[in-house]
């Protein structure tokens, strides 16, 4: 009854296990996808970045009235903040993906903890196997010598017609 009620629960965490693994390659997966939206941004940044400096330059070669002047000082100044609210988000958006992934390793080194405790208790469950496999065997033995004895008692005359009775279960598992 302990054996089959281990077996259940080394079922039941395998079980657990099996899905806790899908979750691990669905995370591995997700952090994959988030790896490649953060290149996409960086790339993007870059892009973005290369073409305000492209365009400030060409618009401070260009001769200006003073009027323009400013108008263009505007403009410039309103790219940067533009460009600094960008960045900033960007960052934001960098340190959430940055914590989720964290969160996500946590979750995978309690996984691997978790698969190590059921591969514990696999073992553990494999020796007690093991060792009640062994005393019934013992216990099989020692019955069929038993019985042997008996016979033999018989067979000199120790033991009288119907004998102890003691062979009478026979070597089957009626313990």
């Amino acid at each position: 009854m302990i054996t089959l009620n281990c077996r259940s629960q080394i079922e039941t965490i395998q079980a657990e296990l099996d899905q806790e693994i899908q979750c691990r390659r669905r995370l591995e997966d997700n952090f994959a996808l988030m790896e490649k939206e953060k290149n996409l941004l960086d790339s993007e940044l870059k892009q973005t970045i290369h073409q305000m400096r492209r365009e400030s330059l060409s618009r401070a070669a260009a001769t200006h009235s003073p009027q323009q002047q400013a108008r263009l000082n505007s403009l410039l100044q309103e790219q940067i903040e533009t460009e600094q609210q960008f960045v900033a988000n960007y960052k934001l958006e960098i340190q959430a993906k940055n914590e989720e992934l964290a969160e996500k390793n946590r979750r995978l080194q309690a996984l691997m903890i978790y698969q190590h405790e059921v591969g514990d208790l696999q073992q553990e469950f494999e020796k007690e196997r093991l060792s009640r496999k062994l005393l019934e065997d013992n216990f099989l033995s020692v019955k069929k010598e038993k019985c042997t004895l008996e016979v033999e008692l018989q067979q000199v005359g120790v033991i009288g017609g119907g004998g102890l009775g003691l062979c009478r279960v026979g070597l089957g598992r009626d313990y």
